[in-house]
């Protein structure tokens, strides 16, 4: 604890933020920033792994600490390993040695290679550095983002000044960053993690990088007013954890006569029945009325409500489950409830599953099992008095890694007419803001800001981070890799060139890297081919009249009555019909029909679409290097991305295609949820034996549908990513292959099929109409012959009538003029009164039970024909 320097009388103490732990010192060693030292001055004194930046802004890292494996193996783009410890040195994982084997007490190492056999001390001495900016927007707001925490006093092997050759220690920080849905998180690399020579830096996103709550982080909630007194409880208004609480309270208040708009309030603590006040900046009202929408507990729910709060939703249960809302109302109001069901397949599970709801006991909605991958409002009017209002769910079950799950999510319950005027205002929530008073809702913060509780404006997100749109914190990017970039093309030449280039995929969620580069950006390649059954324009033999001087970069399908014959679109025979195929997203080097720009979808009368609700970072899918991928979204809320395509089949054919499930790399240890998933819908109809809702990741399956007929179908894929998921995940699609389709080339035909002919008019192979038949590659109809008939279309032969009777003018039925046949013997039978007897005139059908089954008889007429 003492030093002296040379020629001293006598040793001196260290100061106070510096130590010394042996004797004979000559100097002392520095504590870290914002550290003290011990009394004895023999260490520093870490305070229980706390740092304080202010009274009100206190850090505590220490749960972050532990005695047993070290944080890592952490690994860098250089293939290197490193290991971090927080708040204390001593591990027993051994996971860092010197060169002489012994275990290295330390915050952080690097790993070397196993030739060598030993690490770096990156630093032995722990400090703390708040994040301070003084141009930032909210200093206050951006020293509660997190904190800094170093470490000094590293190994010195080859660390030198160029300049001097002197040897300095290695170092390295945390950068520490405050997100309370991380939990404890996990260290990752800040590329380059050695920034500088001998100085290596990291990144930690945890609830445990929030300051401790303090008084001043809550804000209060008032009660009703009742005998003049309401109960103040407090919630926690800024992003904290731990530290100090608040105790509910109760305060006098006196009930109102007055009546307030939507976007003010009456004071709850005022006695006064004056004015109305507006909204503050940062919140609003809705008038007298209840509105939640944000589901921490049940509390505003009756005792036994079985429905699971996850924040911003309430979800049904297993089984059967049920929400129960009981209300006074003083005037007359109405209830809006905004929810979606996620239910498809659950009848074949429980033929009562389904999303239920009533009021005071009357059903309003019934077994509801799906509102179509969206979010709908359901409003009806109340009465003054009391109500009790009951969400049920029935044949529920959770989502999980192998199954979407069955459930009903509620996003907002709003009843108004509780009371005449608001007696508080409703705080913005998290990425939301209002900056102007007297507003009657917040509005969502844009892309790479943020907000907290109560905000007036959103904070712009510090360099290298960003934030999707409604985002409460700001998120720390990967270093970009080509997989962040996706290819697009300039149109082809005309001497058939087209240059390549390197876009940044949007939302950007990485930083650049000096050593990313793309040696083929901006360079020049050949066009590729047209896919099979496709030609360019200008090679059209059939000529087209809009063709512009750009018909080398367009392909046009060898369509209806054409067929691909190398390279050229040739007529077919009459008789026959194209088989059509087109192909999305094909994994080989095609170029593109042309009416399918590159990063665009196709257009067109039977186009792909795309949405996507929830906290999405994309407006739903997008085109990833000639893939279509579900895009990035947050994962601390409800996804849905959809993709969607209509088809006209030309011709019966099938939908196949290829799909897979991504996740973003992560050194996240924390084990993956894998509640994200794929499902495939054709006409409306889960698909679930087609397509696995969560395969093996990052391995393309294969998934084709039944033959489906000529007409219009409809197709959608939907990528569903519920609450709870702790990973980016993302569904890809390529290959997608429509037999059939209208908007399909052919590179083959097909003999028109028994009942059907082709003249070659662009309407394929048509049915005969009734009357007529045809056999196989018929270019017209023939006419039933004499004593036969056909009653439907597209027959391949025609019926006998029965004996003695003939087929009507037109050759589509039988024709029954009467009763009466006549024997070859020249013997005649009249049977038209036995038609009257068979159940009489208002019924002439005979009914006859026979092995538990009705056998209907009719004479004279066809029982199609007779009512009943």
């Amino acid at each position: 604890g003492t030093y002296s320097n040379e020629g001293a009388h006598k040793c001196s103490s260290c100061s106070e933020t510096s130590f010394a732990i042996e004797e004979g010192a000559a100097v002392c060693t520095p504590c870290g920033p914002n550290i003290y030292a011990t009394e004895d001055r023999l260490g520093c004194d870490y305070n229980g792994c706390k740092f304080a930046v202010s009274d009100d802004i206190v850090y505590d890292f220490s749960p972050l600490k532990t005695s047993g494996d070290m944080y890592g193996p952490i690994w860098d783009i250089n293939n290197h390993g490193y290991y971090l410890n927080p708040c204390q040195i001593q591990h027993n994982n051994h996971s860092c040695f010197d060169n002489n084997g012994n275990v290295l007490p330390t915050h952080a190492c690097q790993e070397l290679p196993p030739s060598l056999g030993y690490s770096y001390d990156l630093g032995h001495i722990m400090g703390f550095v708040a994040f301070d900016d003084p141009g930032a927007e909210d200093p206050e707001a951006f020293l509660r983002s997190g904190a800094r925490m170093t470490f000094e006093g590293g190994s010195s092997y080859g660390c030198d000044t160029q300049l001097t050759g002197t040897t300095f220690p290695r170092e390295s920080h945390i950068d520490f960053y405050c997100n309370p849905s991380a939990g404890i998180g996990y260290p990752e690399p800040l590329e380059p993690v050695e920034y500088t020579d001998c100085k290596y830096q990291f990144v930690w996103q945890s609830l445990y990088a929030c300051p401790l709550c303090t008084k001043s982080d809550f804000y209060p909630v008032y009660g009703a007013c009742k005998d003049g007194v309401a109960t103040v409880t407090y919630q926690p208004k800024n992003r904290c954890y731990g530290g100090e609480t608040r105790p509910d309270e109760e305060l006098e208040c006196k009930d109102i006569t007055k009546s307030c708009p939507p976007g003010t309030y009456f004071p709850v603590d005022s006695f006064v029945d004056d004015k109305c006040v507006d909204a503050p900046v940062g919140a609003f009202t809705i008038g007298g009325g209840l509105y939640l929408d944000q589901f921490d507990s049940l509390a505003e729910f009756d005792l036994y409500s079985s429905w699971v709060p996850q924040g911003e939703l309430v979800r049904s249960g297993e089984g059967g489950t049920t929400l129960k809302l009981s209300v006074f109302l003083n005037m007359a109001g109405k209830v809006d409830f905004t929810y979606k069901v996620i239910a498809d397949g659950v009848l074949d599970q429980n033929r009562n599953g389904g999303l239920y709801f009533t009021l005071d006991g009357t059903n309003l909605l019934s077994g509801v099992t799906s509102t179509f991958f969206d979010y709908v409002t359901f409003t009806y009017p109340l009465s003054a008095g009391t109500h009790v209002l009951t969400w049920s769910f029935v044949g529920g079950e959770s989502p999980s890694s192998g199954s979407r799950g069955y459930y009903a999510a509620i996003d907002k319950i709003i009843v108004d007419g509780l009371k005449i005027a608001a007696r508080q205002p409703i705080l913005c929530k998290e990425g939301t803001y209002q900056n102007e008073t007297g507003s009657i809702e917040c509005l969502e913060c844009p892309e790479d800001t943020f907000s907290t509780t109560g905000a007036d404006k959103c904070q712009q997100c510090e360099e290298k981070h960003y934030s999707l749109p409604g985002s409460g914190d700001c998120a720390v990017p990967t270093r970009c890799t080509e997989e962040d970039y996706t290819v697009v093309y300039t149109p082809c030449s005309p001497s058939g060139k087209r240059t390549k280039y390197f876009y940044p995929l949007q939302p950007k969620t990485c930083y650049d890297d000096e050593n990313l580069n793309f040696p083929t950006n901006a360079t020049e390649e050949d066009c590729p081919d047209c896919p099979l059954g496709f030609v360019r324009l200008s090679d059209d033999p059939i000529g087209d009249p809009d063709a512009t001087e750009n018909s080398f970069d367009e392909c046009v399908p060898c369509g209806v009555d054409l067929v691909w014959v190398d390279g050229k679109c040739q007529s077919i025979e009459v008789g026959s019909r194209s088989e059509l195929t087109i192909t999305y997203f094909d994994s080989g080097s095609f170029l593109q029909p042309g009416w399918w720009g590159e990063g665009e979808w196709p257009a067109g009368h039977n186009a792909f679409s795309s949405m996507c609700n929830g906290k999405c970072g994309n407006a739903g899918w997008r085109i990833v290097n000639n893939t279509a991928e579900s895009g990035f979204h947050s994962v601390q809320g409800e996804v849905e991305s959809i993709l969607s395509l209509e088809q006209e089949l030309q011709h019966e054919g099938y939908m196949s295609f290829e799909y897979k499930i991504s996740a973003q790399k992560t050194e996240d240890m924390a084990e993956d949820t894998n509640l994200a998933g794929i499902q495939f819908f054709v006409d409306g109809v889960i698909e679930d034996d087609l397509v696995s809702f969560h395969p093996p990741e990052d391995q393309w399956m294969s998934a084709r549908t039944v033959l489906l007929p000529a007409g219009r179908h409809f197709f959608q894929w939907v990528f569903h990513q519920p609450l709870g998921t702790n990973r980016h995940k993302r569904a890809s699609l390529r290959n997608i292959q429509v037999t059939g389709s209208s908007e399909g080339g052919a590179v083959s035909s097909k003999l028109c099929p028994a009942g059907t002919f082709s003249v070659l008019d662009g309407a394929g192979c048509r049915p005969c109409p009734p009357g007529k038949y045809s056999g196989e590659g018929s270019y017209d109809c023939d006419v039933c012959p004499i004593g036969t008939y056909s009653d439907s279309e597209g027959s391949g032969e025609c019926h006998n009538c029965g004996h003695g009777v003939n087929a009507s003018d037109d050759k589509t039925t039988c024709e029954y003029a009467s009763c009466v046949f006549e024997t070859e013997t020249g013997t005649i039978f009249n049977l038209t009164s036995l038609g009257g007897l068979m159940g009489g005139s208002d019924r002439p059908v005979y009914t006859q039970v026979v092995d538990n089954g009705n056998v209907f008889l009719s004479l004279c007429e066809k029982l199609g024909d007779v009512e009943g």
